[in-house]
């Protein structure tokens, strides 16, 4: 949808912010309708394009589309079938379709299907995992028992403030593989230098494969994390 992501809530709208992805530049929120209720919203926020772009709404006439039914035989002759036959397969000189064996059209297919060389398929290399298809694919339980705990290594006061990081953020400044902590974040200038404790959010897309670091992590966070082939580790 061609709206400013940041003028509308996610919560409610349950959108994508693809405003980082050059192909996504004039259309930077992506909805999924999965139910009669985003169904309204994505209806809604569309209204509202429209209105910003000074479209109106207008009637559409009705159009019956339906095609009476045809014979093979008739759309043969009307050249809008084209009769192409299996090898072996032939027709009489007056005749405009072949009775064929389809059993046997399967089992030779699927022996041929055997016989060929199996081609290894691609290895992908990117991925791209967003908050709802995270939400789709991964339930909240399943999130939190991904998440491992580990020691922490430095006491932190009690009166320390979070600092928060969405993962767009990280995957713009690391690499595959690579481990993001506080420290690190400070280094790259990413977060205030003053920071003592780490949150780490889900806005964008999560499109690298790394461990992360963080006293607190949002479920939508650990999901992409994780789907992403990267692990959550929080700070005991």
């Amino acid at each position: 949808i061609g709206l400013d992501p940041n003028e509308y809530n996610v919560n409610k709208y349950h959108f994508t912010d693809v405003s980082d992805k050059p192909k996504f530049e004039k259309v930077p929120m992506l909805m999924k309708v999965k139910s009669d209720r985003g169904l309204k919203y994505v209806i809604e926020l569309i209204e509202e394009m429209m209105a910003k772009l000074g479209i109106e709404r207008g009637d559409m006439p009705s159009v019956d589309y339906h095609m009476p039914y045809e014979t093979t035989e008739a759309l043969v002759e009307r050249d809008l079938v084209k009769v192409i036959l299996p090898p072996g397969v032939t027709l009489d000189e007056n005749a405009s379709i072949a009775s064929i064996d389809v059993s046997e059209l399967i089992d030779n297919a699927s022996k041929a299907t055997e016989a060929a060389p199996v081609e290894e398929a691609p290895t992908v290399e990117e991925v791209h995992v967003d908050a709802v298809h995270a939400d789709e694919l991964v339930t909240n339980e399943e999130a939190e028992a991904k998440i491992e705990i580990i020691e922490r290594t430095v006491p932190v006061s009690s009166g320390t403030k979070f600092v928060e990081i969405n993962l767009d953020t990280i995957c713009d400044n690391y690499e595959d593989d690579e481990t993001v902590d506080l420290e690190s974040l400070k280094s790259k200038r990413l977060v205030n230098k003053n920071a003592g404790k780490l949150k780490v959010l889900a806005r964008g897309v999560m499109t690298k494969r790394l461990v992360i670091i963080a006293d607190k992590f949002s479920l939508q966070a650990v999901k992409m994390i994780t789907l992403a082939g990267g692990h959550a580790e929080q700070l005991k």
